[in-house]
């Protein structure tokens, strides 16, 4: 029931000036039109001509007037407008305003030329009455037209040349203004293919990995082993120093030595008290659509290390590794 009152409502509004309009053109013509007279001078003629305008300023009044209730009740409410807005407005309306009032008050002069000279040659003057009036005509004639014709090719001049520096200054802010670089973490993670890794691992025999093997990869660089299953995902996070391995696990040239001969991962995780254990399977996913600030809040549930993955869940294969020290080194370099 409200939409068909708001329907009926809006019919109802937009005809209000059109009958406004009608109703004031009918009242001045049966005013100014001269009763059972067939004959109509040029000054009756004026007078229906300013009848027909004041009819189609009321119209506009009454439409320019009713045009918020409308636009409430059709559901489109006018936005609040700033300072800006409004400038923009004017600018836009500006140069069809000019050219619509100058060439309507060009046209209204050259008609008014016309009714005048026809007037004057039905009027019984003398010829050199005649000229003269003629004459005036002409020069009234010739000295406002180029009035107008000024004033509007002064204001569309104004409003071209203030909407060209506007376009040029919008232009160079653009250019200046450097929108900000947002680092993704597929651009510093350390992909798959790079990883120190033990790959396609059942997960159940991942305890029974020889830990020689383990320690063999450790070097200057590597400080960390991943062992990832059959699907590419991470099994364990082995560390060579933190939390501690066995000393007498590695010699001084970074080799196993016969203390880890038989040892295992599964003797690793055991070790410090169970310490390691808890300290390998410590990690956290993150999606690859990730930025570096999203990678940091979730390197604090993570620790030390995220894997990265194409929707951040660990079901999905491994892409690349981050950990906490390069999230800390990209921080220092931001």
């Amino acid at each position: 029931m409200p939409d068909k009152v708001s329907k009926w409502g809006v019919i109802g509004l937009s005809l209000v000036p059109v009958v406004a309009g009608s109703a004031v053109l009918g009242v001045l013509f049966w005013k100014f039109l001269p009763g059972g007279s067939t004959e109509t001078g040029w000054h009756t003629l004026a007078k229906l001509g300013l009848s027909v305008v004041l009819a189609l300023l009321v119209t506009v009044g009454f439409r320019f007037a009713l045009s918020p209730v409308v636009a409430v009740l059709s559901g489109n409410p006018p936005k609040p407008q700033t300072a800006s807005d409004a400038n923009d407005n004017i600018r836009q309306r500006i140069a069809p305003l000019v050219l619509g009032v100058g060439s309507t008050a060009i046209v209204a002069l050259a008609m008014a030329m016309v009714i005048a000279f026809t007037v004057i040659a039905t009027l019984p003057v003398g010829a050199d009455i005649a000229k003269k009036l003629d004459t005036l005509l002409l020069s009234v004639f010739s000295s406002v037209l180029p009035v107008f014709a000024t004033w509007v090719g002064t204001v569309l001049a104004f409003y071209f040349t203030n909407e060209s520096f506007r376009q040029a200054a919008q232009s160079a802010r653009e250019a200046t203004t450097v929108a900000p670089v947002v680092q993704k973490v597929t651009g510093f993670m350390i992909r798959y293919e790079k990883i120190a890794r033990i790959d396609d691992v059942k997960r159940s025999e991942a305890r029974a990995i020889p830990m020689d093997r383990v320690i063999t990869m450790f070097n200057a660089q590597t400080t960390r082993v991943i062992v990832f299953d059959e699907t590419k995902q991470p099994v364990f996070v082995l560390r060579r120093s933190s939390p501690p391995m066995p000393a007498d696990w590695i010699g001084p040239d970074g080799k196993p030595t016969v203390a880890s001969a038989d040892k295992k991962i599964d003797d690793y995780l055991k070790f410090n008290n169970g310490e390691n254990a808890k300290d390998a399977s410590q990690f956290g996913f993150i999606s690859q659509a990730a930025t570096i600030a999203e990678a940091r809040a979730a390197m604090l549930t993570a620790k030390t290390d995220l894997f990265v993955t194409a929707s951040g869940q660990k079901s999905d294969p491994v892409e690349g590794w981050i950990t906490e020290a390069m999230l800390t080194d990209t921080k220092k370099n931001s």
